[in-house]
């Protein structure tokens, strides 16, 4: 007969199950996200992270499963406490060697910062305790719901999901881009306003800037020229990526260059947020950034001597890309 206690474990079990697949969720929403936080820490490749990113989605969604169905329990249980505790220790070199926000637990759309995430930890890791001595339920059907647990866990992330250096084997076209309206527009600073004196304020965290009318030199050295919108999270992201590209791989800021729009308060929100304000910005009219790449934000322009050798949208940016970009010679 099923006692008081028992009810109590059947609880907590199902709330870490619960808890693992909740997480494994909203990392999914958000892959893209979870994964320039993975490459960031600078272990692996950005291809690499991407595969990294998944592999602990698909995990956190098995394991997740595995306890609530007590499918191969006493495995399933070691192998939970053991990521718990790998986390834990991560997390615990974030919040003493990073500033992170957020540790990207609950993927980008709730933010818990490291210290948090350690206690959230430490309380799971007491809950695994409690409920450690359980058996199988060893149903009839158990193999295949095993089956169909693994195969979600599986084909969600790596295929609904897939990786950009998946997605670039079937997408080998390049972004359009009007070279002539291009070559045009850099010889008319009057169509560009820069950014100057670019900072934070510590008091509210925020970016001022003042402007400028001045033209955008491109002839005498290598440069990316990322053409953005303040307000598509897609452009957010990919400068999040291209941000964290450069400092891995230890590419000067100065090769990077912003042409965005959008109003000026949109802006500085934009490079706060994706800590953009160390790049040369410069402000486009709306209408000849989307004459420029056909309406494509986000399009990164590689130029090489001004000449233009490459444009990529920001599934096609990767460390290799600009990595072989910057070492190749002239």
């Amino acid at each position: 007969m099923e006692t008081a206690l028992d009810k109590v474990k059947l609880v907590i079990r199902i709330l870490i199950g619960g808890l693992f697949i909740f997480t494994a969720v909203l990392k999914i929403i958000s892959i893209d996200y979870f994964t320039v936080y993975i490459y960031s820490f600078n272990i692996f490749s950005y291809a690499l992270s991407a595969l990294v990113a998944r592999a602990v989605i698909a995990a956190e969604f098995v394991l997740g499963c595995m306890l609530i169905a007590k499918i191969f329990y006493k495995q399933a249980w070691w192998l939970t406490l053991a990521m718990l505790v790998g986390f834990t220790l991560l997390l615990i070199y974030t919040a003493i060697f990073r500033n992170d926000t957020n540790c990207h637990c609950f993927g980008e759309l709730i933010e818990l910062d490291p210290v948090s995430s350690i206690l959230k930890n430490i309380v799971t890791i007491g809950l695994m305790l409690f409920v450690r001595k359980e058996e199988d339920y060893g149903f009839h059907w158990w193999k295949i719901v095993f089956g169909v647990i693994l195969a979600c866990g599986l084909i969600v992330p790596f295929c609904a999901f897939p990786p950009d250096s998946i997605y670039s084997i079937f997408h080998k076209e390049e972004s359009s881009l009007n070279k002539n309206l291009f070559e045009k527009s850099l010889q008319d600073s009057s169509l560009m306003t820069t950014l100057q004196d670019v900072r934070r304020l510590p008091e509210n965290d925020s970016v001022v800037f003042s402007k400028n009318t001045m033209p955008l030199t491109l002839s005498d050295d290598k440069y990316i020229i990322a053409m953005l919108s303040s307000g598509c999270p897609h452009c957010k992201l990919s400068m999040k990526k291209a941000n964290t590209i450069f400092k891995n791989n230890d590419i000067d800021y100065k090769h990077l260059k912003i042409l965005i729009w959008g109003n000026e308060n949109s802006i500085s929100r934009f490079l706060k947020e994706t800590e953009s304000d160390k790049f040369e910005t410069h402000i486009i009219h709306p209408i000849l950034a989307i004459d420029l790449v056909n309406g494509e934000f986000p399009t990164f322009i590689f130029v090489d001597h001004g000449q233009v050798t490459g444009v990529y949208n920001a599934r096609k940016l990767t460390d290799n890309i600009i990595g072989d970009f910057f070492t190749e010679k002239n």
